[in-house]
């Protein structure tokens, strides 16, 4: 898969994520456009590849769980705290901390690309969560 979005997308990153001569903001940004371009495709299932997981929209993701047993609770991340204080009243459980964010390293923070033209792209492919989910526009969590 990541050999054909490389070659029919022209997603053109690292292939072992370190960064290289030549390799910068402006081509990561030119790189991440490419993927979303590919991913509104994919998720319209207009590539041939299977779509992933990872970034299938929350809304398909319940779509699918909901053929085999309805959702009895959604937890926002907004409200994240709270919903799990709540879970853990409803079900008896002792209170487990709010996972924290993950420290993966990437070669550039989203933040470091992030502008109106990701914003649109993203909202786009992902409208119906932005609906649903009542999403808004992106903020780099400094």
């Amino acid at each position: 898969m990541r050999d054909a979005i490389r070659r029919d997308y022209g997603v053109v990153v690292p292939e072992d994520g370190k960064l290289r001569q030549g390799y910068d903001q402006k081509a990561h940004k030119s790189a991440f456009l490419a993927f979303l371009k590919f991913l509104k495709a994919n998720l319209s299932e207009q590539t041939g590849m299977r779509i992933n997981p990872a970034w299938a929209s929350q809304t398909a993701v319940l779509e699918g769980a909901s053929s085999v047993s309805l959702a009895t609770h959604i937890v926002h991340e907004d409200t994240i705290g709270q919903s799990f204080a709540h879970l853990e009243n409803l079900l008896g459980l002792p209170s487990v901390p709010v996972p924290a964010q993950s420290g993966a390293q990437h070669l550039f923070a989203l933040s470091a690309i992030y502008d109106e033209e990701i914003e649109d792209r993203v909202r786009d492919i992902y409208m119906r969560d932005y609906i649903n989910f009542g999403f808004s526009t992106w903020r780099s969590p400094a």
